[in-house]
């Protein structure tokens, strides 16, 4: 495991550019993801990242072809721009209910089930392996944590 300096010092080269106003966001529902139901279970995993981000741009590979390689198998991976008000607003949302500190918020960041992954080494290390899990799981989706913070536990 790294130092945490040196995962701050990491991440710091992808954390949020300051200066962009987040909407005021109360009513998310016109933007939740459509909840499962019976046999035909989807899994939703969250996927943040930045335009201006170096280890986002080398993320964003491996989460599309995730996504190409699982969609037969009801896995939708939503992809969220930090700099844009939806995604921004979306991601200050849902970090508050992950209970990420904002000087802790960075991206590349995937929220699946209640748990969170930050950074190049740690998506590309487990996301296969936690959508595994939460289709044999059945997890629920990520956003689900905005109205029931319980869910969310960071790992």
């Amino acid at each position: 495991m790294l130092p945490a300096a040196v995962v701050l010092l990491l991440l710091a080269g992808c954390a949020s550019q300051p200066g962009t106003q987040v909407p005021n966001v109360t009513n998310i529902t016109n933007v939740t993801l459509p909840a499962a139901s019976g046999s035909n279970f989807t899994l939703h995993v969250l996927y943040f990242y930045s335009f201006t981000c170096a280890y986002c741009a080398r993320t964003t590979p491996l989460v599309d072809a995730l996504a190409a390689n699982y969609s037969a198998k009801n896995v939708v991976i939503h992809e969220y721009e930090i700099h844009n008000d939806v995604g921004k607003a979306i991601y200050e949302r849902i970090s508050d209910a992950y209970k990420i500190p904002p000087a802790s918020r960075s991206v590349p960041v995937i929220f699946i089930d209640g748990e969170y992954l930050v950074g190049y080494p740690k998506i590309t290390g487990y996301l296969e392996r936690e959508i595994n899990a939460c289709l044999e799981a059945k997890c629920p989706n990520p956003l689900d944590a905005l109205t029931n913070a319980s869910i969310a536990v960071p790992v």
